[in-house]
């Protein structure tokens, strides 16, 4: 019997896994999704992949296994809600950005006509508001109400805000970094004291030399505000500017309502809803090098289709696997849906449906750092926050959606960042304006074998992609038949091997396996975990049954 030990290993090749199985004899099934399962006593039974709204089945000869893919949606189990305090409204509902332990950060503004920005650090596992701290400006003008504020993860990994200030004369922006993960902040950068855009839209940290050779690291907002005449793009360095930014205004018809950025390699691409009457219109355009503050720099922009858009909230999300829009489309002479759309480079795809009663501009949309699409939105007639995580990299079908636990509260305008793993935080504000958070917790995803009497055993194993050199879990569950005659008790051993390597025995509940992958392992592999169980039985010589899981390695 081997250690229960955390175990750390490089997967092989696929052709180094398929060339040990023809050494070994043993017959093979390929699956649907490409896996080939392998065992000397393989019994008949079935093995029931998760593969949301698809029904597949496969032929396995010698010895005649079905395969049955069949997507089931999921109830998030209900977690604490965290209440914040006072918010502002509609402007001011909480932003937040959560890093790879899975930690919130959170910024909004009281109802003191913004005179006030407060932030804190949620905290995992026992959700709470932690380092709640505030920070006030002297009255005057340009310092008095908040134009826009947002946490953001520098590339240094340090948490940061970029708060703005505004009115009467001009705009300021002002950086705060903490040194120490938000429990403390340094005094404040003013990025620019004149001439800054408000920020009410999405704010970016862009990497130095990801725009161009040698271009610093920069911070980008977007703005719908009339200080601009119409919404504006800017971009800063984390250091005083020497001299006045300047700002991009999107060409547009009667100004904006909304603006969202966002980043594909080195091309910054924005999006907003113009206030065309009598219906909106979605337009976008691209800076493919040049100085984002520059109107030349930009192409000339262009209508996504299909149109109209009914409500003004259109909002973009990057990362991995490209640059997604949410925007809520006409449906008929009175209805809307929710559509996702994926930036091609020249255009936007045909948008993915993901829900048919909308409320108005109460949605997000969040890419995780390992590539998956994440959308949040109010239902209706529930009134209750709904998510739905896209079920592959292209966000061309979403999972059945899973309903967040808000209390008693009332929800309007909500956020949503996750971590690779598929942990984190969910914030809004309800209508006595109050701010609300609440986390999300990852939903592994679940392989499950039927055997003969009609018990099942099931493997556990993340849902996200793992990224290298983290640690991830994966969990046998035993579900007993209720049948008269059923011949399977209850397992008694688990093996869990990674790629081939056996690494792991455990002989008691609950069978579970922690694995550490390499800090080198390929980017983009797909890993594969066997859990071999021992099952005790009535009469005769304990079998044992295997079940695969296939993990991914963050691209």
């Amino acid at each position: 019997m081997g250690p229960v030990q955390d175990s750390e290993v490089q997967a092989p090749s696929n052709a180094q896994q398929s060339g040990a199985r023809a050494r070994r004899g043993a017959p093979a099934c390929r699956d649907g999704h490409g896996a080939t399962h392998s065992e000397k006593n393989l019994p008949r039974e079935r093995w029931d992949w998760e593969t949301p709204r698809m029904f597949r089945t496969v032929r396995c000869l010698p010895l005649m296994i079905c395969l049955l893919v069949l997507g089931f949606g999921a109830v998030q189990a209900e977690a604490a809600v965290v209440d914040l305090g006072p918010s502002g409204g509609v402007v001011e509902a909480p932003h937040l950005v959560v890093d790879a332990n899975g930690q919130g950060y959170t910024s909004w503004v009281g109802q003191d006509t913004g005179a006030t920005l407060n932030f804190c650090r949620l905290t995992v596992p026992t959700a709470a508001c932690a380092n709640r701290q505030t920070f006030s400006y002297a009255p005057g003008p340009g310092l008095d109400t908040d134009s826009g504020n947002s946490p953001v993860l520098l590339e240094s990994g340090q948490v940061a805000l970029v708060d703005v200030r505004c009115c009467q004369d001009s705009n300021q922006k002002f950086l705060y970094v903490s040194p120490d993960g938000g429990q403390t902040f340094a005094a404040p950068v003013a990025l620019t004291v004149d001439h800054a855009t408000g920020m009410p839209g999405r704010l970016i940290d862009v990497p130095s030399g990801a725009l161009a050779p040698g271009s610093p690291e920069q911070l980008v907002t977007s703005d719908d505000g009339a200080v601009t005449y119409g919404g504006s793009i800017q971009a800063t360095g984390l250091a005083p500017a020497a001299t006045d930014p300047g700002w991009f205004t999107p060409p547009n018809d009667g100004g904006t309502l909304s603006e969202s950025v966002a980043r594909q390699g080195s091309t910054l691409v924005v999006v907003y809803t113009q206030a065309t009457r009598p219906d909106y219109r979605v337009s976008w355009t691209a800076d493919t090098g040049g100085d984002p503050n520059a109107a030349p720099s930009w192409t000339a922009p262009q209508d996504v289709s299909p149109m109209p858009s009914l409500d003004s909230g259109v909002q973009l999300a990057d990362g991995p696997s490209g640059i997604f829009m949410i925007r809520s489309i006409a449906a008929g002479a009175t209805g809307e849906n929710l559509g996702v759309q994926r930036f091609t480079g020249t255009g936007w795809t045909p948008p993915v449906t993901v829900s048919t009663a909308p409320a108005g501009t109460r949605f997000a949309i969040t890419e995780t750092p390992g590539g998956s699409v994440y959308v949040i939105y109010k239902d209706q007639p529930s009134g209750k926050l709904q998510y739905r995580i896209a079920s592959d990299p292209m966000a061309t079908r979403f999972d059945a959606p899973i309903m967040l636990a808000t209390g008693s509260n009332t929800v309007d305008f909500p956020a949503i960042a996750v971590n690779a793993a598929g942990a984190g935080w969910v914030t809004w504000t309800d209508d006595a304006s109050t701010a609300h958070a609440v986390p999300i917790t990852p939903i592994p995803r679940t392989t499950n074998l039927a055997l003969s009497d009609g018990s099942t055993v099931s493997l556990g194993s993340p849902r996200g992609c793992v990224a290298p050199g983290a640690k991830f879990t994966v969990t046998l569950g035993f579900k007993r038949s209720k049948r008269k005659g059923a011949v399977y008790v209850k397992v008694t051993r688990t093996d869990f091997s990674l790629a081939g390597s056996p690494l792991k025995t455990v002989s008691h509940a609950p069978f579970r396996a922690t694995f550490t992958l390499r800090a080198t392992a390929r980017r983009g592999a797909v890993i594969r975990v066997r859990a071999r169980a021992t099952i005790k039985v009535h009469h005769g010589k304990p079998p044992k049954k295997s079940i695969y899981a296939k993990v991914t390695v963050c691209a």
